[in-house]
């Protein structure tokens, strides 16, 4: 077909041509008169096109799930009477754990979501030695989320064996709010 439209090769692809009909001597047979050149510039082009394509697509789906990291916000603080921390995480995630951690009051506290309907949360505060209990003595505290402000005591002292009577003293109160829930 070449020699049909008066176009000559280049020994470039002469050479090119060969060692391809070296490597796969099956494409020889597909392509007695040397229509391969053409074939090859439009794989090469369409190699490209499909390469971009899938970068491109990387890209977006890549942003896509940067915007979605988050299923909800929470906005907190924690008063202890001496020391006080507040802060916001904006990035939780409903399968995930979501963690606030105070280094100046020594506190980490746990979220995760226990519910399909995202209408509960358990809260798990781990802190210095004999602290971090709910009120009724138990180290995880479970919470029905609601859109306002909730307070949450957090008691030091013991945790409760069976249906023991236990009275901790209070170590400080949480004050936590959820939003952006999806």
């Amino acid at each position: 077909m070449i020699d049909e439209i008066g176009i000559t090769p280049l020994p470039l692809k002469n050479v090119v041509r060969s060692q391809l009909f070296d490597l796969l001597p099956s494409l020889k047979s597909w392509f007695p008169y040397g229509e391969c050149c053409g074939f090859l510039r439009w794989r090469s082009l369409f190699g490209f096109l499909l390469a971009a394509s899938i970068i491109a697509s990387a890209f977006f789906f890549y942003a896509c799930s940067k915007a979605a990291a988050g299923d909800y916000s929470v906005t907190y603080a924690i008063d202890t009477g001496d020391k006080n921390d507040v802060g916001n995480i904006e990035s939780c995630e409903y399968i995930r754990r979501c963690t606030i951690k105070s280094g100046s009051l020594g506190l980490s506290i746990d979220l995760r979501i226990i519910r399909e309907d995202h209408a509960w949360v358990e809260l798990e505060v781990n802190g210095p030695y004999g602290c971090c209990y709910s009120a009724d003595a138990n180290k995880t505290i479970y919470l029905e989320i609601k859109p306002t402000l909730q307070r949450v005591p957090i008691y030091e002292g013991r945790l409760r064996r069976r249906n023991e009577f236990v009275l901790n003293k209070k170590f400080g109160v949480l004050y936590i709010e959820f939003s952006n829930l999806r």
